[in-house]
């Protein structure tokens, strides 16, 4: 499903597939953050720079929010469905580090402290392969979630809402994809209208 070069949506046997190949991954070799990265790209619509660097102060579990102080858009407040919520709660915190996603010993800066975790293009690599989508970028897992908002009827606005769009204009690529859950609606109801006329004319 590709509408143009930068854009491409994942269909749903394509998401089947995804899904099959990070549970195979993380069965097979662990990779636990950058598994754990890629299922919330794609539950959250975020970018990969917000979650590889999220940390344990920007998440509100309890209001289901995610509140970051820096991000592409500057700060914005981003909604957390139930699903990265649980993720989340039951993840392992490593001790003294900010970030929910720590790096690994030998990349951590050789002068100390904190780093995110920056890893999950090479996973991402090995899963794709898996999953048999290997023109798929990170970066379409963003996409594919804002296809699924206008799919479910969603409006620009509240598309834009939930991926942190800062202006309109950002949100309007995805115009045709809302326009076409509305064609859709509409069949749906004008279908029901003409079930009901001829079930009129019918008892006449």
């Amino acid at each position: 499903m590709v509408y143009n070069v930068r854009e491409r949506y994942l269909s749903q046997d394509e998401l089947n597939r995804l899904h099959i190949a990070l549970n195979e991954e993380e069965t097979e070799y662990g990779h636990k953050h950058g598994i754990t990265v890629i299922r919330l790209l794609l539950m959250t619509g975020c970018r990969k720079s917000e979650i590889e660097k999220l940390q344990w102060s920007e998440i509100d579990l309890e209001r289901g929010f995610f509140y970051f102080r820096k991000s592409k858009t500057g700060a914005k407040v981003i909604p957390m469905a139930k699903p990265a919520r649980d993720i989340l709660r039951e993840y392992p915190r490593e001790p003294g580090s900010e970030y929910v996603f720590t790096a690994n010993k030998d990349r951590i800066s050789t002068k100390g402290g904190d780093r995110p975790y920056v890893g999950t293009p090479g996973i991402w690599l090995k899963i794709r392969k898996r999953a048999s989508i290997t023109d798929v970028r990170l970066h379409d897992l963003r996409h594919t979630f804002a296809s699924m908002a206008a799919a479910k009827g969603l409006s620009l606005p509240m598309i834009g809402a939930l991926l942190g769009h800062s202006q309109p204009s950002t949100t309007a690529r995805y115009a045709h994809l809302a326009n076409q859950s509305l064609q859709d609606a509409s069949e749906l109801v004008s279908a029901a209208l003409e079930e009901t006329e001829v079930t009129s004319t019918n008892r006449l």
